[in-house]
């Protein structure tokens, strides 16, 4: 949902959506590193940097692509769509 309100340029819904998700993934995954936090993150990176709030999107990129690499070794296309 959170994509699709990105899709249409409603940005604040859409970071909404994916920092509820974040919320979500973090309380059933815990506070460690899991796939579907950093796509979480990644997504809402994109959504913020549109937004026009580099500096955040930053972090959130950032976040998501030591998630991404704490987990994969090695070239990873989840990796390269972060870089």
């Amino acid at each position: 949902l959170g994509s699709l309100y990105g899709e249409i340029g409603n940005l604040k819904r859409a970071k909404e959506c994916f920092k509820q998700c974040y919320r979500q993934q973090v309380s059933l995954h815990g506070s460690g590193d899991h796939p579907a936090i950093a796509v979480t993150l990644h997504k809402l990176g994109v959504v913020t940097r549109r937004s026009g709030n580099l500096k955040q999107a930053q972090a959130q990129l950032e976040e998501s692509l030591r998630i991404q690499r704490s987990l994969q070794k090695g070239d990873h296309l989840g990796i390269a769509g972060t870089l």
